[in-house]
């Protein structure tokens, strides 16, 4: 097991959040051997590309509280959003719609290695001391913090794709702050954060900046490092990277299982991303600490809260574009969001959103097939039988105030009621009541006789059928009631 994790990331040198530090380092070492002098010696210099190897004090903005940049401050003295670069993950809930309510199952999308993807391609500040600037213009492709207001921005009326979208604003976190509420006035915001706002269409207007101008893409061998070991690791667990949803679906049930030492390893290597980022911006720990005092971890220079503020932030305003591009192709919001995972309301136990992206796209071209109709009529009696109690153990659980299905609904009741309706004779329970003006009743919730309302002709359509399990009106061929 250490084995397989030592070949793939490196050596562990102590936990996983030290050895994700490490790697940080060994990827990109702070210095290099100079070309020789005349004398034919070479030299330590500077590797550009590196964070050197001095540790450098952050801006007035970045540090936690009884960080030595702040020791002027009062001992109790809260730092309100204009004071402080609050960068974090997601954590924020909402309440659930009447529609919401109605559907019996709850999904979970998560990302798999989500901050380890927002580290890929991250644009962060490498070893200049940072610059403080007034009034300054903002340009995404400097990584800094930003004094900027952006309670102006309405998720009602965004941009997706480049083109103005009208979505309810209101069933959405806003991508500005870790709590999903809208900020009420100016904050400290990472450069990734400040630039999503003027993706969604809005200008913006910074007061102040904190901005270094040497800078690069100091994570991108991190990263690669640590996806590779990821996905060699899931591919010896039987799950590849090319499968298809249900394919996909079927290879992670019950994966760990498989090879249990392997699954420590998938577990670790996610453990080192994650606690790489974090040790970025370790706090003090006991040892006689006072506010104002440093710490051990202040000593290295890969104590940086600047990298792992936009790290953080591009991970969460990528969960936010996802949610919001579902949004608009769909009409599906999320419920909460937890760090990597969204919630979504689903009638089953299995996520919808490809299937709903897919109808929504024909439905705009205007391709509708007709097989839809009959395929939807399957579909929803699938939904309602794992509903009622017929489908996997983990879905039997019953919709609220569901009907509850007739006594003579069975198989052979359904045709012989269907055969003497037709001839005027029956009653719906293969008993013969009158000869002329019989009356008898279909119940169409059977999975084996359902029809859809919606396919039916139009002198055949009734009421559509719901969840109660009302079934749809059929007009008699000879004339016989209907009840």
């Amino acid at each position: 097991m250490l084995g397989v994790y030592a070949a793939r990331v490196m050596t562990p040198v102590g936990s996983t959040a030290v050895t994700g530090l490490q790697l940080m380092t060994a990827l990109n070492p702070p210095t290099r051997a100079s070309e020789p002098d005349e004398n034919g010696k070479r030299h330590r210099e500077h590797r550009p590309g590196s964070l050197g190897t001095q540790p450098m004090d952050p801006a007035p903005c970045e540090p936690t509280d009884g960080h030595p940049v702040l020791a002027h401050l009062p001992r109790f003295h809260e730092r309100g959003p204009g004071e402080r670069l609050f960068e974090e993950a997601y954590d924020w809930a909402r309440d659930l719609t009447d529609a919401e309510c109605m559907q019996g199952h709850l999904v979970g999308l998560d990302v798999n290695l989500a901050f380890g993807a927002a580290a890929n391609g991250a644009v962060i500040e490498l070893s200049s001391p940072p610059e403080h600037v007034t009034d300054p213009v903002f340009d995404p492709a400097v990584p800094g913090s930003w004094l900027v207001d952006l309670s102006h921005v309405d998720l009602s009326r965004v941009k997706v794709g480049k083109q103005w979208r009208d979505l309810d604003g209101g069933l959405l976190p806003s991508p500005f702050t870790p709590s999903g509420q809208r900020p009420a006035g100016p904050a400290w915001y990472a450069t990734p954060t400040v630039a999503y706002a003027v993706e969604l269409g809005y200008d913006v207007t910074p007061a102040e900046a904190w901005v270094r101008r040497e800078s690069g893409r100091f994570l991108d061998g991190w990263y690669k490092r640590l996806r590779d070991a990821y996905v060699a690791t899931m591919a010896d667990l039987g799950v590849a990277e090319k499968l298809s949803p249900h394919q996909f679906l079927q290879a992670m049930d019950g994966y760990k299982s498989r090879d249990p030492e392997l699954g420590i390893v998938v577990d670790a290597v996610k453990m080192t991303v994650k606690g790489g980022i974090g040790k970025l911006q370790e706090k003090a720990r006991g040892g006689g600490w006072k506010p104002g005092q440093a710490w051990p971890a202040l000593a290295r220079p890969t104590w940086r809260p600047d990298i792992r503020a936009t790290v953080v932030s591009r991970a969460r305003v990528n969960m936010h574009r996802k949610m919001l591009a579902l949004a608009a192709a769909t009409g599906r919001y999320p419920v909460a969001v937890l760090s990597d995972c969204a919630v979504y309301a689903a009638d089953g136990p299995q996520p919808a959103g490809r299937a709903a992206l897919r109808r929504r796209r024909q439905d705009r071209a205007g391709l509708v097939p007709a097989r839809r109709l009959a395929r939807d009529g399957q579909a929803r009696g699938h939904s309602e039988r794992a509903v009622g109690g017929r489908g996997p153990r983990a879905a039997r659980r019953r919709r609220p105030c569901r009907q509850p299905r007739p006594l003579h609904q069975d198989r052979r009741g359904h045709r012989q009621g269907q055969r003497r309706i037709g001839r005027g004779t029956g009653d719906g329970h293969g008993r013969g009541r009158t000869r002329q003006g019989g009356a008898g009743r279909v119940h169409a919730a059977h999975p084996q006789v359902r029809r859809s309302a919606d396919a039916l002709p139009p002198q055949e359509a009734g009421r559509p059928d719901d969840a109660g399990g009302r079934a749809p009106r059929h007009q008699p061929a000879h004339g016989g009631a209907v009840l």
